[in-house]
């Protein structure tokens, strides 16, 4: 990639978090003269402030932006402009022209500033799934297209992810968002990437588990500690598994099923 941009002087690219942390750990970055990159654009994950702040040194002429979508959104629902990447840098960003981004509660009501409610958006949204009545129903309410993603909205109308809905893990009778929990293993430096999913518990009814892959040698032990630090109690894993790789699918976004399959 950073040959490409090199030889063709590209001026905008775009890729999954994933990706820029890949380049970020590639020994060989200063070599490549990426100077015509103008525009850096991220989607799939929330890019740490530290992060972004590395990669756009590496990009010394390049502002930087979100996107949050997927295909039922055409792409794309709302946008984190380079003007508030660094300000705002969990956030997905504010809905893009002619588009509605609503928070939804429990009840289906607009919910309140800072409160997680699912995300549902009209106008860049399809409005049914082709000869898929059932489905349709199920997604498409009142006009708007129901993503199946939990965010919350804040004073200034910005936008973040909190988790899928299907990923909430509901443990002794409270709901941990596995986001929230992932980014606390991911601060340790020792830690190169975390997912976290709930397993059937006959007491808890679910219980946090924490899936890893490791830049340096540690144990689930000193993780656990790191974690009773930096967590409420009830949002603490249970237990770490360390693994090489964590799973992802094409678009860049970790795929919790098979950690589920395997450590349930």
């Amino acid at each position: 990639m950073l040959r490409t941009i090199r030889q063709e002087a590209v001026t905008v690219t775009w890729g999954p978090a994933i990706l820029w942390r890949t380049l970020l750990a590639c020994l060989d970055f200063a070599k490549y003269d990426v100077r015509s990159v103008r525009l850096l654009g991220n989607g799939g994950m929330a890019m740490a402030g530290e992060m972004r702040e590395k990669l756009l040194a590496h990009f010394p002429r390049a502002a930087m932006m979100d996107i949050y979508g997927m295909t039922e959104l055409s792409p794309a629902a709302t946008l984190l402009r380079p003007e508030a990447a660094l300000a705002k840098p969990l956030s997905v960003g504010t809905p893009m022209t002619l588009t509605v981004v609503r928070i939804l509660n429990w009840r289906g009501r607009e919910a309140a500033v800072g409160e997680v409610g699912e995300i549902a958006v009209r106008g860049n949204a399809l409005d049914g799934y082709y000869k898929m009545p059932e489905e349709t129903e199920q997604a498409v309410k009142g006009g708007f297209f129901r993503t199946g993603d939990m965010g919350k909205r804040d004073e200034e109308g910005f936008i973040t992810l909190v988790d899928r809905k299907r990923d909430v893990i509901t443990t002794g009778g409270e709901q941990v968002y596995s986001r929230e929990v992932e980014e606390v293993p991911q601060a340790n430096p020792r830690i190169k990437e975390s997912a976290v999913i709930g397993v059937a518990d006959e007491k808890w009814g679910e219980r946090v588990v924490a899936i890893v892959s490791l830049r340096q040698e540690t144990t689930p032990e000193a993780l656990l500690a790191w974690c009773r630090e930096n967590l409420a109690a009830y949002k603490c894993p249970r237990q770490i598994h360390i693994v090489n790789d964590i799973p992802r699918n094409a678009a860049g976004k970790v795929v919790k099923g098979e950690p589920r399959k395997r450590f349930g």
